[in-house]
């Protein structure tokens, strides 16, 4: 209001014919105080850092003081030109949410077809290692910079279609494109370890039986070939007969010699999607851990 008096003020001054003024409501942070470039200030190249798209950042900054007539929340530019009018601007205060923001955008990013997600992903490894040393490690303190910047250089290797299965493995579980490139790491057996959540599992009485039972079936495959899903369904109904288990005794094991925790993504997804002498890597290192 006090800038809108002055404005007037040099339109009288000059003689001209002030237009009609309309004011958005103000942007609030999450504990609905005024964003500011001091605080909660965040650039367009940090939110494509952190891996989101510009479709879903505009979707959700258009929701900020207005909304759609059919309360709409998921938009194409489309819709939110032709449903547009000022009479649905609401001149309340918005907050700016981040979680709804991460949100909007995994419904974009899992709506895309597999060769788009592919286009988009390369185009983020490459945003990534041309970043400077201080964004990295700033925007993402849990990876170590030089340690991000193999695993990116490493994944740009991958040929499209291992890229596009295991993409498709993880992005039902990943909201940026960030989220799948650490999700990724799933594949890697230099970020495999051990989390101390599976100690309980380990601590079974049963674990050992299962996981030997899992590793002298992996002896017995080619170390370059791969478990098919049919043949791990065989696999677990031989262990469920042989020891009498089924349920989190069974997959919760498995799920530990696979990913390192008991909790996570279906075995059936991702062992397709690694080596023999990866699964056969990784349950000796459990085996040996809980010896």
């Amino acid at each position: 209001l006090p800038n809108t008096l002055r404005q007037l003020m040099l339109y009288e001054a000059f003689g001209w014919k002030p237009p009609q003024f309309g004011h958005l409501s103000l942007i609030l942070d999450e504990e609905r105080k005024k964003l500011s470039k001091r605080k909660g200030a965040t650039s367009c190249h940090e939110f494509k850092l952190e891996g989101y798209l510009p479709q879903a950042l505009n979707n959700f900054l258009v929701l900020l003081g207005w909304s759609h007539p059919q309360g709409k929340e998921i938009m194409s530019l489309e819709e939110m030109i032709s449903g547009f009018s000022l009479e649905r601007l609401n001149p309340a205060g918005a907050v700016f949410d981040p979680v709804k923001l991460k949100w909007m955008n995994g419904q974009y990013m899992r709506s895309l077809p597999t060769n788009e997600l592919v286009r988009l992903f390369k185009e983020y490894l490459t945003l990534l290692l041309s970043s400077s040393k201080n964004d990295l490690e700033r925007l993402f303190p849990e990876m170590p910079e030089p340690k991000l910047r193999d695993w990116v250089t490493e994944v740009g290797k991958w040929d499209i279609p291992k890229l596009e299965k295991n993409l498709d493995a993880v992005r039902t579980s990943s909201d940026t494109l960030w989220d799948l490139l650490r999700q990724l790491t799933l594949f890697s057996d230099v970020f495999f370890d051990v989390t101390p959540e599976s100690q309980e599992v380990l601590a079974w009485p049963s674990t050992a039986a299962i996981l030997n039972e899992w590793r002298d079936f992996l002896l017995a495959k080619d170390e370059r070939g791969h478990i098919s899903v049919g043949e791990f369904n065989l696999f677990l109904d031989h262990v469920k007969q042989k020891f009498q288990v089924k349920g989190k005794h069974l997959f919760m094991p498995l799920r530990v010699a696979v990913l390192g925790r008991p909790h996570g993504m279906e075995l059936g997804t991702v062992i397709p999607l690694l080596s023999c002498a990866q699964l056969l890597n990784r349950v000796t290192q459990v085996l040996n851990q809980k010896l």
